[in-house]
């Protein structure tokens, strides 16, 4: 990849909201930034280079039930906005499990505006994913990493997920969270693990209790962890507003 086509890139915001989408498809991003970084190479179809001038994608306000894989796999993502549509899951890579592109050689670096941009491998076409969800009648997703390193921000209020992935909360950048009134009644317990995120925001969820650490070997019923082993304090909304109402 030529160092010049990278020193005039543009960062790109893919905004489309409001638009009655029921599907995104994969090529519809890729396209959308290559309209505005056409000098930008092709690369093949399992890496796209263009893909690493996305720094923000908002299709909030439609009637998405599902997001394709690409979209958790921008590398230069900084903000995010999936609200308000009706998303009932995010793909997660199954604890234990090691996936198939953390194999694979990883992409070429590159540049965008004179900064270093890398990208985890992704063994995966596009095409290929797009057969698998379009086969997959219960909307489920196959095991897929998230590739977000830089992702600060992430939009999921109003939609009707029912937990959250871990990998999410293992983003290095992402600090600002609000997944509020969904469907959410369970949490794992990276949530308090997180690196970055600093307000996470959950109201209007069906949340009685947040995750205790269970020691092993030991009960904990009737027992509280060490305050002193959990991560500084973030802020956290979680109060009882009900899930039915609805906020702009």
């Amino acid at each position: 990849m030529s160092e010049e086509s990278w020193k005039n890139a543009k960062a790109v915001a893919v905004v489309w909201n409001s638009m009655k989408l029921s599907l995104v498809h994969p090529m519809w991003i890729i396209e959308a930034a290559k309209y505005i970084n056409p000098n930008v190479e092709a690369g093949s179809a399992v890496m796209q280079p263009v893909l690493r001038t996305i720094t923000r994608l908002d299709i909030s306000s439609n009637k998405l039930i599902k997001l394709p894989l690409i979209v958790f796999q921008l590398p230069s993502l900084k903000s995010l906005n999936v609200s308000e549509n009706n998303l009932t899951g995010l793909p997660s890579l199954s604890p234990g499990k090691k996936k198939e592109s953390e194999m694979c050689n990883g992409m070429v670096n590159g540049r965008l505006n004179g900064k270093l941009c890398q990208s985890q491998p992704n063994c995966h076409t596009f095409q290929d994913s797009d057969a698998v969800e379009d086969n997959d009648s219960d909307f489920t997703y196959q095991e897929s990493s998230w590739d977000c390193p830089y992702l600060e921000e992430l939009e999921l209020h109003h939609n009707s997920l029912t937990t959250l992935p871990s990998c999410m909360f293992e983003l290095p950048s992402l600090k600002y969270l609000n997944a509020s009134f969904n469907d959410i009644d369970s949490l794992p317990f990276a949530m308090w693990s997180s690196p970055s995120v600093k307000n996470l925001d959950l109201k209007g969820n069906y949340l009685k209790n947040l995750p205790l650490f269970k020691a092993r070997g030991k009960s904990t019923k009737g027992k509280c962890g060490k305050t002193s082993s959990l991560p500084r304090s973030k802020v956290l909304n979680a109060n009882k507003e009900s899930p039915n109402t609805t906020t702009k």
